[in-house]
C-alpha cells in the first residue's frame, strides 16, 4: 500500500511538480528512511 502512495508522488513529481509540498518531501525523506531501507532489503532478500 505504501509503494502505491510513492508510485502517486512519482506520478505527481512528474507531472505537477509545481504542486509539491516540498515540506513533506523533507520530512518523508528524513523519517521515512527505515521503512524504505526495510523495503528495499525484502526485496534484496526476495531477489538473491
Amino acid at each position: 500500500m505504501r509503494m502505491r502512495a510513492a508510485v502517486g508522488f512519482r506520478n505527481l513529481a512528474v507531472h505537477a511538480y509545481h504542486r509539491i509540498d516540498w515540506a513533506i518531501v523533507h520530512r518523508l525523506t528524513h523519517d521515512g528512511v527505515d521503512e524504505l531501507r526495510a523495503f528495499a532489503e525484502r526485496i534484496d532478500a526476495v531477489l538473491s
